[in-house]
């Protein structure tokens, strides 16, 4: 029995596009009329969604590059601080940074595939350590794309990328979310108290974590680009193996005291460009491939696509190596992922 499906593409008013990227055609901000898909429905309202949705089947073509991860520095978390931080090293490597009102630090530690040193930044502030981001990621239908009165959502994205440049100096996609000091006070009170045995069971201090109160605040979701082309956080590949895989990824917190909260997880660089024979694979193709999957199960169930894309994916090459790669991806029944390389066809399946 062939699955029948009923594909419901939901679009979000969070629309951009890939216009004047190298190796990336421009694309259109509609909805194809040619999509392929059966049952085609719109919805224009709104969405929880973490990246740039982007309706880019008009591309057809990107290239694929060498990377490496990218080196950083003591002094670039240093510049985060508004003073001067005092530092202190452990005998891992890691980085503290102590300020009068700041904190961060610094962890380099060995990458998988890559010749160099993977890095994650965090840096918080006495007031930014109480914006918990899990009120954004479990409440997100009320993190909404509005201005605050201190700065507009537009000057906020712009203020996050200029201090991500130099963490990501490939380019960055920056979406700033409001969260009012009413949702997150709300949020605070529901918060569960940890339970004490399984503060015991991980040897951790028992105490009920005080959320206090936080004045109106922007929470931001960042992805790394390149060539405009979103770099997928998701660990890809195989845990047994150890030949598994990572996208940079970073999350944010500004409110009108200034940066709250940073977090950046693995930037990388690009060493080389790679040479590709193989036929670009189109919007159209990569999404049969979707349905094929899909029909080859028994159920009746609808699929709801919730949106697709094209996206960069981190794979590894035979001599080890880290190589980035354009692949369609399609997220479907608001969890579950659908990911195809744009050169092999092969699906690229997540850990």
């Amino acid at each position: 029995m062939k699955k029948n499906l009923a594909f419901i593409i939901t679009l979000t008013a969070l629309i951009g596009t890939l216009s004047g990227c190298s190796g990336v055609e421009e694309m259109s901000n509609s909805v194809s009329e040619n999509s392929g898909i059966s049952n085609f429905t719109s919805d224009q309202g709104m969405i929880s969604s973490d990246f740039n949705i982007t309706n880019d089947q008009n591309i057809t073509s990107a290239k694929c590059y060498k990377v490496d991860f990218q080196e950083v520095t003591e002094d670039q978390v240093a510049a985060l601080f508004k003073a001067v931080p005092q530092k202190e090293t452990n005998e891992f490597g890691r980085t503290v940074f102590n300020g009068e009102k700041e904190n961060g630090s610094l962890s380099p530690s060995s990458g998988v595939g890559g010749s160099g040193t993977y890095y994650i930044v965090m840096y918080w502030t006495e007031q930014g350590d109480k914006y918990d981001s899990a009120a954004y990621r479990n409440y997100s239908e009320i993190a909404v794309k509005r201005d605050l009165s201190f700065l507009t959502s537009a000057e906020a994205e712009e203020e996050i990328k200029s201090l991500l440049s130099g963490f990501m100096p490939t380019g960055v996609s920056v979406k700033a979310y409001a969260i009012s000091e009413e949702y997150y006070s709300q949020y605070a009170k529901e918060q569960p108290v940890k339970d004490k045995e399984d503060a015991d069971f991980w040897g951790e201090k028992y105490t009920e974590k005080d959320y206090g109160t936080a004045a109106d605040y922007y929470y931001f979701t960042i992805e790394q680009t390149v060539d405009g082309i979103p770099i997928q956080a998701e660990l890809i590949g195989n845990l047994d193996t150890g030949s598994q895989t990572w996208g940079s990824e970073a999350s944010a917190v500004l409110s009108e005291e200034g940066l709250g909260y940073l977090r950046v997880f693995s930037p990388y660089k690009i060493t080389g460009e790679i040479e590709v024979s193989e036929k670009f694979i189109t919007f159209s193709e990569a999404e049969q491939m979707f349905r094929d999957k899909n029909d080859s199960f028994l159920t009746t169930e609808d699929i709801t696509v919730n949106y697709s894309r094209l996206v960069y994916v981190v794979l590894r090459a035979e001599d080890n190596g880290l190589v980035l790669t354009p692949a369609w991806e399609f997220k479907y029944n608001d969890k579950l992922f659908f990911r195809v390389n744009a050169y092999t066809g092969e699906e690229i399946v997540t850990v």
